[in-house]
């Protein structure tokens, strides 16, 4: 089994716990993660979405509008690589979203 904890005032010291059957693919995707790290391919979310949750959206220049939708030029950018074939980081960022369907 295992846990996530959320020990900031802003995750309200939650916990999450996993059982082996959630986590059977979580070592193929960390490994696949520090790959990326160990290449130097530090590629942005495609998700504008995703950066309503960090805390460093400000170095990407994401923000959100009045109405609470995020926006960032680097998950743009990140959405447009995604498209274009034979290149290595972005298909790696294609093999980590395979791991969330």
């Amino acid at each position: 089994d295992g846990q996530y904890h959320f020990p900031t005032r802003k995750g309200q010291n939650q916990t999450f716990t996993y059982d082996r059957a959630k986590l059977a693919g979580v070592e193929a995707l960390l490994e696949l993660l520090m790959e990326g790290v160990a290449r130097g391919h530090f590629v942005p979310t495609d998700n504008p979405d995703d950066c309503s949750f960090c805390d460093f959206s400000d170095i990407c220049r994401a923000s959100r509008d009045p109405y609470g939708k995020t926006s960032s030029p680097m998950a743009e950018w990140s959405k447009e690589q995604v498209g274009i074939p034979l290149r290595p980081a972005v298909e790696q960022l294609k093999q980590v979203r395979a791991f969330e369907d």
